[in-house]
């Protein structure tokens, strides 16, 4: 089974770390392949002028930073809000009245 892609802020981001994901569409950055790893510092300095946050993969990332993206992961896994579309109980709550029209 794959490791999920790991969304991680620049400031935190290595050498190493392969990016598969930015925070834009890949067309509004200067960057020419959609997934490129970071090699070298003006690699870093680069994602770090155009983006605030991105996925790594684990996987294609070099071995000495797993462990770093495992830390990041669980630092920034947070639960994501769950809706039940099936429970109208508070239908009502939720629209407006006419009186607020």
């Amino acid at each position: 089974m794959r490791e999920p892609q790991i969304k991680v802020d620049v400031a935190d981001l290595t050498i190493g770390m392969y990016i598969v994901e930015i925070d834009r569409p890949w067309l509004e950055s200067p960057f020419l392949f959609q997934g490129f790893p970071l090699h070298t510092d003006a690699d870093l300095e680069e994602v770090r002028n155009v983006c605030e946050y991105v996925y790594v993969d684990p996987e294609k990332s070099e071995p000495d930073v797993r462990a770093k993206l495992r830390g990041l992961a669980s630092k920034s896994s947070r639960p994501k809000q769950q809706y039940d579309f099936h429970d109208f109980s508070n239908f009502r709550s939720l629209r407006p009245t006419v009186h607020e029209l």
